[in-house]
């Protein structure tokens, strides 16, 4: 399964396992939420965020504050903000163009041997 989302916590990971991170391009995240389209789940919580994300990627990003439990073979595409803002600071769509958005593609797999 390939989940959407603004964020990765340990707290979606189901137990023991592996975790590898790898930045992307912004055309490999397209790229990437095309091929996988149809496995495509949405996590993004805020409406402005999923608007802004279907802008930048080209396919639907519904709203949906669904938490998410990770299992070996899911995969996570997460467009990060690429600024801290205040706490408690939500952006409209119209503030939230105007920052870069940072892709990440958090992969898990079944935990190594020995670990």
């Amino acid at each position: 399964m390939l989940y959407l989302g603004n964020s990765f916590s340990v707290n979606m990971l189901a137990g023991d396992c592996s975790v590898g991170f790898s930045r992307l391009a912004t055309e490999q995240a397209v790229r990437h939420a095309h091929d996988n389209r149809e496995s495509l789940k949405s996590v993004v919580g805020h409406e402005s965020t999923a608007l802004v994300f279907s802008r930048l990627l080209g396919v639907e990003v519904p709203t949906n504050r669904e938490a998410v439990t990770l299992k070996p073979g899911d995969e996570l595409l997460v467009g990060a903000l690429g600024a801290r803002l205040p706490e408690g600071r939500v952006l409209t769509g119209e503030e939230l163009k105007k920052f870069p958005v940072i892709w990440w593609l958090v992969r898990v797999s079944p935990a190594e041997v020995g670990s």
